[in-house]
């Protein structure tokens, strides 16, 4: 092997490295190649960038790498080692990448299986006799003993400063771990580690810690290598960036200081000072472990640090240390959570996977990562011969959360995503035995496909050799372990006691893209949105016989660990709980855990008669306490209206409207048809409520929350960020919504003149939406009309017909949900949605529903004369889907499968349909619904 060509292979990983912090792909490996052509081996990868020459230092530390490595081949009796993977194709020695001859060696060691042949069949001969035999194997075969004793480590800080992160103010402390040296002075150590948490959090945060390099190391690659220009300019936020996102902080860890990247350095750095500057034995240390003993100090510091939430440390490292990574937390159980990037052979691969790089790529390049017993098995050993393999180190990080990930086989191959992907699978029984989850399949999946429902998780992601695009993905993951605390914004430089700042204003296309880019997912990748122009390429679809390319619907009735829900109590305990953190995670979004009070005020009452009825009609307002954040003003507007002499507390239907709807509920008298306008929809419903006996209410929930991607920093999602732009998994416009209205739903338990156990609600269109969350998830609402809610209201998302998730991750609309749900409108499909509508409406259950929308035929947009954009049969649809939950708490579902003609009123059982031959209209439903209704809404009868 030439002399630059060597060079190429030791200096290009730490170039591919350091380009995760730019989020842009850069191979690794010069044997890498592209995925295989159709029955033929793969092409050859694009040749590398020219190289400089290497430095006499470079050539210095490759003669003495070569020296120590064949020393290490002397004592074990070893006179040559196989070859490893070529990556040239025309080689004898070529890379596999061809699926069907890579394996070789099929079967696995059981990691439940104790080396006596007995089984393991508890967790606690896991813990005690199972685990520790696999760590005495890791140990002695692999990756080398750690010494009995090791010497303490004094922490400096070194420099402490407030700084910027994008938006987001932080404190960076600089430190250095200084290793105590008095066992050989000849020999320093000093773990350089870098913090970055958020200086207006409210206490301790969770953190992410790369395993990385040093400024001083980048500083010299940009003046070395002018690609480096490029990566710095790259688009969207860094990881960091998307950390800071979730209020959780980073931390940059440098292992080379603790241990040099190469053969020579094994007489220096920690190895070499435990060894007093001599030759390690074969079954010492090596810089794998080095490199986890230095991130495990750094853990030691942060207990130490009141800013750090000690028990919420998460670790990430890409190819060599995504290796680093994987095996950090395998041996140190205080880890929470780790992000292993491209680790490949000696990393998450199984060695027993013959694709891509090999034993004897690291036996004889890298062998320092590894004890030197390792190299036997490049020769006169095989893989198969090896102990154990590395589903069983995967199985060391149980029971907690691992996310593995790889990047394409045409720019990633190298690594073995598959090969990743068998060893997560053969950690399930493990992760299983503790009660946790393992990834729910032990298929391979198709790219792109994010297996992370169970604590052990896998995507692979349609890029090169970059850890970039599976961080929005492992973020996702990670935040249902990781959680901080608030955030409170403090103004850049200002003084203590100075105000907070004004809300930041960025219209609704900027926090948008400010939203794809934290996900990581370009406008370009989203699916265009269906067209109301029926001659356009991208028409919206209107046709049934093309609504189902997604005939499949979860099942609201089977757990994630895949038992039948056979019970009520099964339902509420297991199965209801999974679905709300679904649509929380994905669709809806997280609603803050600790949300601030709200006073009602009564701002006017006035009697009088509507239609025959005398009533006193109550303005309110309830003034929602800003005291965290005073520049931002929130004021939840109402009118009530109830009978004057009523016999007692009444029912009363909440209507949630448009601002004009709420505009002419205000005038008088009362117009009962609407103007025929967006959002003017009339008056007519209120005075048949009232000949009821029963009692109105009109909400505006616009005044809490604008319905507008512009106001997420305002209203009271903004109030609740501190006027700072929302994380991806934060909660949208409708989850907002839905919260004022239960906040009113508060003020009617503490009104006399209501029956606050009768309490229906209604909305329209996209109050239709909120409606049905508002009762989904409050169960004090006792009954539901919605209508003509379509595409994130009652509508199957797996329906294609009308309205569709692209339109709804628009810039008109994309505020509604969690920023994670832009991700199904590309690249991902509705397929992929963990949940669908069916269960949404199955959360109403055992409460009664009433679906209503109009005619099919126009669209209710471009043709006002039909509804057929919100999906009637769609609607339909999910509220079969939801039976089988109604039926189990013993309720009545619609009594039929079969859609109905139009005007056709099911309402005999619990769950309601009728669609009207109308357009985009509540108005000729409601006098179904509120037959419905009286089954269950019942006024207080005069005394006799």
């Amino acid at each position: 092997m030439s002399l630059p060509r060597l060079f190429f292979r030791r200096i290009a990983p730490c170039l591919a490295l350091a380009s995760m912090v730019f989020l842009t792909p850069l191979r690794t490996h010069p044997q890498a190649a592209p995925a295989p052509a159709p029955a033929a081996q793969a092409a050859p990868a694009a040749a590398p960038p020219r190289m400089p020459p290497p430095t006499p230092e470079q050539l210095a530390i490759q003669a003495a790498s070569e020296k120590e490595h064949q020393r290490e081949m002397d004592a074990l009796g070893i006179k040559e080692l196989r070859r490893g993977a070529d990556g040239d194709p025309k080689s004898p020695n070529a890379a596999n990448y061809d699926e069907s001859k890579a394996d070789v060696y099929p079967t696995l060691p059981d990691p439940l299986t104790l080396n006596n042949g007995k089984r393991v069949t508890s967790a606690k001969a896991w813990w005690i006799k199972r685990r520790p035999e696999i760590v005495e194997l890791f140990d002695r075969e692999i990756y080398g003993r750690v010494p009995a004793s090791t010497p303490k480590v004094t922490w400096e800080v070194v420099s402490s400063k407030q700084e910027k992160n994008g938006d987001v103010p932080v404190i960076t402390k600089e430190l250095i771990g200084h290793v105590d040296n008095s066992i050989d002075p000849a020999i320093k150590v000093n773990i350089e580690l870098t913090l970055s948490t958020p200086a207006n959090a409210t206490g301790p945060v969770p953190v992410i810690m790369e395993f990385g390099f040093s400024k001083e190391f980048m500083e010299q690659m940009r003046k070395r290598f002018p690609q480096f220009a490029t990566l710095m300019n790259s688009q969207g936020p860094t990881w960091q960036q998307q950390v800071l996102a979730h209020g959780w902080g980073y931390a940059e860890y440098v292992p080379t200081s603790v241990q040099a990247d190469n053969g020579a350095g094994l007489n220096e750095g920690i190895v070499g000072l435990m060894n007093k500057g001599q030759p390690r034995k074969l079954d010492d240390w090596g810089a794998l472990r080095a490199w986890a003993w230095g991130a495990s100090r750094a853990l030691d510091y942060f207990e130490t640090d009141k800013a750090v939430d000690a028990k919420q440390v998460g670790i990430e490292g890409h190819s060599r240390y995504g290796k680093a990574t994987l095996v950090t937390m395998a041996y140190d159980q205080r880890f929470a959570i780790a992000y292993v990037s491209s680790s490949g052979e000696a990393g998450a691969k199984l060695y027993r996977h013959i694709f891509g790089e090999q034993v004897g790529n690291i036996a004889g390049g890298e062998f320092y990562w590894m004890a030197g017993n390792f190299m036997k098995y490049a020769g006169p050993l095989t893989p198969g011969d090896l102990p154990v393999d590395n589903h069983e180190l995967v199985a060391l990080c149980a029971p907690r959360p691992t996310f593995i990930s790889g990047g394409a086989t045409n720019g990633d191959g190298w690594v073995d995503a598959k090969g990743m992907f068998l060893a997560a699978a053969g950690a399930g029984p493990v992760y299983r035995l503790l009660g946790k989850k393992d990834m729910g399949t032990t298929e391979f999946p198709p790219i792109e496909t994010a297996l992370i429902d169970g604590d052990i998780a896998f995507r692979q992601h349609s890029g090169g050799h970059t850890p970039g695009p599976n961080w929005p993905t492992f973020l996702t993951f990670a935040s249902r372990y990781l959680h901080g605390p608030p955030v409170t914004p403090v103004s850049g430089g200002a003084a203590s006691g100075s105000p907070p700042p004004s809300p930041l204003h960025l219209t609704a296309e900027q926090d948008r893209k400010r939203t794809l880019d934290l996900l990581g997912i370009a406008d370009s990748q989203l699916r265009p949105q269906p067209s109301n122009n029926a001659n356009a390429p991208n028409a919206t679809n209107y046709d049934e016989s093309k609504a189902n390319p997604y005939p499949n619907l979860p099942d609201p009735l089977t757990l994630k660990n895949g038992e039948k829900v056979t019970t009520a109590d099964e339902w509420w305990k297991d199965r209801r709980p999974e679905i709300v953190a679904d649509f929380n995670r994905e669709i809806l979004g997280n609603e803050p855990a600790n949300l601030p009070k709200v006073t009602w005020e009564l701002v006017s009452a006035t009697q009088e008669t509507i239609g025959d009825v005398p009533v006193v009609t109550r303005r309110m307002a309830g003034h929602v306490d800003n005291s965290s954040y005073p520049q931002i003003t929130v004021t939840i507007d109402v009118v009530l209206t109830t009978p004057a002499h009523a016999a007692g507390p009444v029912p009363v239907i909440v209507s949630l409207a448009f601002p004009a709807d709420f505009k002419s509920s205000l005038a008088r008298p009362l117009t009962d048809a609407g103007s025929g306008g967006p959002g003017d929809y009339g008056q007519g419903w209120i005075r048949p409520v009232l000949a009821r006996g029963w009692g109105v209410a009109v909400l505006s929930p616009n005044s809490w929350q604008l319905d507008s991607g512009a106001g997420l920093t305002e209203g009271i999602i903004g109030l609740m960020n501190k006027g700072q732009p929302r994380s991806v998994d934060d909660w949208g416009t409708i989850r907002a919504w839905a919260w004022g209205t239960s906040r009113f739903l508060d003020y009617l338990e503490t009104d006399k003149s209501v029956d606050a156990k009768q309490v229906g609600i209604f909305g329209h269109s996209r109050f239709g939406k909120t409606a049905l969350v508002t009762m989904a998830y409050d169960p004090r609402f006792a009954i539901l009309f919605s209508s003509s809610s379509g595409e994130g209201g009652a509508k199957l998302y797996r329906h294609i017909y009308g309205e569709q998730m692209p339109n709804v991750a628009s810039s008109t609309e994309y505020h509604w949900m969690a920023g994670n749900f832009l991700r199904y409108a590309g690249p991902k499909t509705p397929a992929d949605l963990p949940v669908d509508n069916h269960e949404m409406i199955a959360l109403c259950a055992p409460r009664p529903v009433f679906i209503g929308v109009g005619g099919g035929d126009g669209d209710g947009y471009a043709n006002p004369k039909g509804d057929g954009w919100a999906d009637a049969r769609g609607m339909f649809l999910a509220e079969v889907g939801a039976s089988p939950v109604y039926k189990l708490l013993g309720k009545q579902d619609l009594g039929t499968t079969d859609f109905p003609p139009a005007e056709t009123a099911l309402t005999t059982g619990d769950l309601a349909f009728r669609q009207h031959p109308g357009g985009h209209t509540p108005a000729p439903n409601w006098p179904a619904f509120l037959d419905f209704a009286s089954r269950y809404l019942h006024a207080p009868q005069a005394a006799q």
